[in-house]
């Protein structure tokens, strides 16, 4: 019979079209090759995530609803970071400089060192400081990170007859993080106030002494760091 062939070819295509169409159905994972992971469903043969929109970074969609995750995210306990500071004098004996600064950090210390530098006075400081990062929204690459420091500075006085100046410092402040990209982040500290408790100063010839003042800087500094 010559339409033979064509009803056998009917009642072919009716018997493979739902598993056809089965291939194109949402919601099912193991449609897809390789099986979507948790989270995704497969559509038209591509994983799609469950969220709408998706997740942002450092979360993972489960059961359609986003969540925080660790586990997706880089070590950032170590940085290495490049600040401008301002040190504001609040005092006699504190004057305004600028510094830059290069801080080496770990999850609970780092160490911080750079030339400062105003009217009159140039100044190597270091410190080893203390911090205790945490995160204020789960989830969210901002953490903010009380600090406090203890450092020395050395520098050289321009006041004619070729003084030195040694500080002793403890600074207690507050940073803010912000990991804009899992690699790089800004740090920003608005408040950090430096108390020199122990001045020194000395000049050519001249013996070693004590200075009596006690100097008060507000310090705000703001830069880039590198984590790895």
């Amino acid at each position: 019979m010559p339409g033979a062939p064509r009803i056998a070819l009917a009642l072919a295509l009716l018997v493979l079209a739902p598993r056809t169409a089965g291939a194109e159905v949402d919601g099912e994972p193991g449609r897809c090759t390789p099986p979507c992971r948790s989270g995704y469903f497969c559509r038209a043969g591509t994983c799609v995530s469950l969220c709408n929109p998706p997740c942002g970074y450092g979360e993972r969609c489960v059961k359609g609803e986003c969540e925080a995750s660790r586990d997706d995210r880089p070590d950032r306990d170590n940085y290495l970071g490049v600040l401008g500071v301002f040190h504001g004098g609040l005092n006699d004996g504190a004057v305004h400089m600028g510094e830059i600064r290069i801080e080496f950090a770990g999850k609970y210390t780092s160490f911080e060192m750079g030339p400062a530098f105003g009217e009159h006075v140039l100044m190597l400081r270091s410190a080893i400081q203390g911090h205790v990062p945490f995160q204020p929204f789960a989830g969210a690459p901002l953490y903010i990170v009380p600090t406090v420091a203890v450092g020395y500075s050395f520098g050289w006085v321009d006041d004619g007859v070729e003084g030195h100046q040694q500080d002793v410092f403890i600074t207690p402040g507050v940073h803010l993080r912000y990991d804009f990209i899992p690699r790089l982040a800004l740090i920003v500290s608005p408040m950090q106030l430096q108390i020199t408790f122990l001045r020194l100063y000395s000049a050519q010839g001249m013996d070693v002494e004590r200075v009596d003042v006690v100097p008060v800087s507000w310090n705000l500094a703001a830069g880039l760091a590198f984590l790895y």
